[in-house]
């Protein structure tokens, strides 16, 4: 009865998830913009003779872009998760036993992920806060995005750079020397 109620609960969450998913909204004559989505992934082992749950995280994200100035913009991004797993099978002592007691540091987590300001300045363009830093795009591979250091905690090879990247507080700043020829001259100050 209990996994009855936990599949349909899921479910639940993930038609839920269709109807809320990715909506958004503009205000004050579309200078402050908050969009956003809500995300369960759940996951079941049967490998093994092994048959568990291994996770059901769902995910709520909100993401706000405000034109405080027509060359200055704040963008953040709030993210909360929470996973469920580790209350469903809070009966188990395999969290303190394997895991050395990552229940309390993964099952509930919520915060400020990114919030940084845009300032343009002539053929300067600076981003100053918490935030990514891409260099190089490769599929499954990280050749040269490495400044910002990944969290590897939560499924880490389902997700995308994006969701694992641990968001820094940086100062980057871009010259556009000839953008028609695509060249940039890039600093990065990392404090």
């Amino acid at each position: 009865m209990k996994r009855i109620c936990l599949v349909f609960g899921l479910a639940a969450l993930w038609l839920g998830g269709l109807a809320f998913s990715a909506h958004g909204f503009t205000l004050l004559d579309n200078k402050l913009s908050i969009s956003g989505y809500v995300q369960n992934q759940s996951s079941y082992r049967i490998a093994d003779g092994s048959r568990q749950w291994v996770s059901s995280e769902n995910r709520l994200q909100v993401e706000m872009d405000a034109k405080l100035h027509p060359n200055v913009t704040l963008f953040g991004v709030f993210r909360g998760t929470y996973d469920a797993i580790y209350d469903l099978r809070s009966d188990s002592d395999q969290w303190k036993r394997d895991y050395a007691g990552s229940r309390d540091k993964l099952s509930t987590e919520y915060k400020m992920r990114e919030l940084f300001m845009n300032l343009a300045l002539g053929k300067w363009d600076f981003r100053i806060g918490k935030q990514q830093v891409v260099w190089g795009e490769t599929d499954g591979l990280r050749l040269m995005d490495i400044i910002n250091p990944l969290d590897m905690r939560r499924q880490s090879t389902a997700r995308s750079w994006e969701d694992i990247r641990i968001p820094l507080t940086m100062v980057k700043a871009v010259y556009r020397i000839d953008p028609m020829n695509n060249s940039y001259l890039e600093m990065l100050w990392n404090p």
